[in-house]
């Protein structure tokens, strides 16, 4: 569950992109298998810097090109952000979850007990873990979808340019303003 937050934050992903559409079935050219997904390090400015590059499948931005895959990357988070940080929980899934390593041909986000874990799931968990602070009957609430929208809002407040926060949610029109 930490993990999918983090990562659907981090990366600006759309549900889909993460998560399997069904518990009980997926397909590979559209779902995120373990082969898609790879823990990386590279010198930057001296320093050695850890990200996970996600190889997404068929994303919403591509669908009138030739172009099936986009590569996001979501960076380590230290210091005051280290408490939101995508590597440390997905580490801490992989190693709760699948024992410390991803099977390549295999959904990434699986239950302990190898079924999908999709977005039906996972807005109900959240639903389930803010009910008694949100009032989601008269249509508040937070869903997968927020964490994606979360994201600009938080780098409007931060000042970074419109550029730059189109660009990390892959967005190609002024939709994030909304």
């Amino acid at each position: 569950f930490w993990a999918t937050c983090c990562l659907l934050f981090s990366g600006s992903l759309r549900s889909a992109e993460l998560l399997p559409g069904s518990a009980l079935s997926w397909t590979p050219e559209t779902t995120l298998m373990g082969r898609d997904i790879v823990l990386r390090k590279e010198k930057i400015n001296g320093a050695w810097v850890s990200y996970l590059q996600l190889s997404v499948k068929v994303p919403k931005e591509t669908k009138n090109s030739k172009q099936k895959v986009v590569l996001i990357e979501v960076f380590e988070q230290k210091n005051a952000a280290a408490w939101f940080c995508p590597l440390r929980a997905f580490n801490s899934f992989l190693r709760v979850v699948h024992a410390g390593h991803l099977e390549p041909d295999l959904p990434v986000f699986r239950t302990s007990s190898g079924v999908g874990y999709c977005p039906r799931r996972f807005n109900e968990e959240v639903k389930l873990l803010l009910a008694s602070k949100l009032n989601y009957e008269a249509g508040g609430g937070i869903s997968a979808h927020c964490f994606r929208a979360g994201i600009a809002s938080t780098l409007a407040r931060m000042g970074f340019s419109e550029e730059t926060i189109a660009a990390q949610g892959r967005w190609s029109s002024a939709c994030y303003n909304r």
